[in-house]
């Protein structure tokens, strides 16, 4: 009878190891999305588009507390020499806007799960992650004089990233260390150290990822997530690659109408969240594959 090699036993053995350990953070991560009596849950979520990050997030108390450029997308960057352009720095320095605005944690993952749904192309990475990060004692109305607070102490008109960073880490203190922190409060620490030309490096683990997977398939803790950010839907994670948005939507004059009810096609519109009366709280997103019969 053949017997493995050791080495190929070992393997095996490594992987059932790290397996087990994916699984217990999993579960881990699923009974902190299912406690709502430790306090108000507190939500993080980053996107990063080939290593440029895109917006910094805190969801509370129903309200997104949010760092990002300009309507929620990275400019373009053909005017910038390409002598100019590094991994290091950034060429010209791109500013930040700060709100607050209603959202809700099943709002974000949908957003989340809008892009990663998106046509994949070689050579665009994006991260989108959205986790726990623990629970806060302070009412609603205490949290928005902290937001305030932390952005009157940054006070500078314009943001850049370092003050991005700033102001989150002096916003973060809406949660007491250590008996409000979540699992992942450590992962969003780091976030909050790392330097501007290092964002492709800092990843959540895999059990992050694991549950993201099983939370498309399962829609656990999504379905009663309403207006607050405390319903529970644990971690979702999504690492994606996918091209670049098609102007359709622009082409033919339709801002916010679905491109593929224009033209067949898939592209770009408006994305509000649910009781958005102007444009200040919308965002540009992508539309689904037409493949799939949805729009935006």
């Amino acid at each position: 009878m053949f017997k493995k090699p050791e080495h190929i036993r070992a393997k095996e053995r490594e992987e059932e190891e790290q397996a087990r350990k994916t699984e217990e953070g999993v579960q881990l991560r699923k009974k902190q999305g299912e406690d709502t009596t430790t306090g108000e849950q507190v939500w993080y979520s980053r996107r990063v588009e080939d290593g440029c990050q895109i917006h910094w997030a805190i969801i509370t108390h129903g309200t997104k507390y949010e760092l990002r450029l300009p309507n929620g997308f990275r400019a373009g960057e053909k005017g910038t020499p390409e002598d100019r352009k590094t991994g290091t720095f950034e060429a010209p320095p791109r500013e930040y806007e700060d709100r607050a605005v209603p959202w809700s944690l099943k709002e974000e993952t949908k957003r989340l799960r809008t892009l990663s749904l998106t046509r994949p192309t070689k050579g665009r990475t994006r991260d989108y992650t959205i986790c726990q990060i623990g629970w806060t004692a302070l009412a609603a109305d205490a949290v928005d004089a902290r937001w305030r607070a932390a952005r009157k102490a940054v006070g500078a008109t314009a943001l850049g990233f370092d003050d991005c960073l700033a102001l989150l880490r002096d916003f973060a203190d809406i949660i007491k260390k250590p008996e409000g922190c979540a699992l992942d409060h450590a992962w969003f620490a780091e976030t909050l150290e790392v330097p501007s030309h290092r964002l492709r490096e800092i990843t959540p683990e895999k059990a992050a990822r694991s549950f993201q997977r099983m939370l498309q398939g399962s829609g656990w803790g999504l379905a009663g997530a309403g207006a607050g950010a405390g319903a529970g839907a644990g971690i979702a994670y999504g690492a994606y690659e996918a091209g670049g948005m098609m102007e359709s939507a622009g082409r033919n004059g339709n801002v916010g109408v679905p491109a593929a009810a224009v033209d067949g096609t898939c592209g770009a519109a408006w994305c509000c969240g649910w009781g958005c009366w102007d444009w200040s709280c919308c965002e540009l997103c992508v539309c689904l594959p037409c493949a799939g019969g949805g729009g935006c």
